[in-house]
């Protein structure tokens, strides 16, 4: 079982390693419009800014910055997630997820959910999620509520 548990922990992290390699710090999302370039590229340099002021002991490596023509904004979505092993041998996942209004330091949106496998069964023992102070009960309806931002 132990082996069990440990293969997975390593597939996981393993997975999301690779996953993520090669990607740049703040990538551009790839919904802007052409013609927005410039303003995705100033985009970018202040979310790099931003992070370096106010997010200096998180994790930015999958950072995605997006200037949103509509609103004439610069959005920031930082996920993270987090693998551990507890002394019992269960392994704890936790997931994050925060979007940023970079001009007005303000936190547009978080999610995080923490799932512990523990003999061979996933529990959920912590979940919240917020867009713009209005509640949502999973993932699939926080990234459609983060969408507009991410995107336009």
């Amino acid at each position: 079982m132990k082996k069990m548990l440990t293969g997975l922990l390593i597939f996981s992290l393993l997975f999301t390693t690779y996953a993520f390699a090669g990607f740049k710090l703040f990538k551009k999302n790839s919904n802007t419009n052409k013609g927005d370039s410039g303003l995705q590229s100033a985009c970018s340099e202040q979310a790099a800014a931003y992070s370096k002021q106010h997010l200096s002991n998180s994790d930015t490596s999958h950072c995605t910055c997006h200037y949103n023509s509509r609103l004439n904004k610069c959005f920031l979505r930082q996920p993270v997630f987090d693998n551990t092993i507890r002394q019992d041998g269960a392994i704890v996942t936790t997931n994050y997820d925060t979007v940023r209004d970079v001009n007005n330091n303000k936190v547009i949106a978080n999610f995080s959910q923490t799932q512990t496998l523990a003999k061979g069964l996933w529990t959920k023992s912590d979940f919240n999620c917020t867009v713009r102070g209005q509640s949502c009960s999973s993932k699939v309806q926080y990234d459609r509520l983060v969408k507009p931002y991410m995107e336009g």
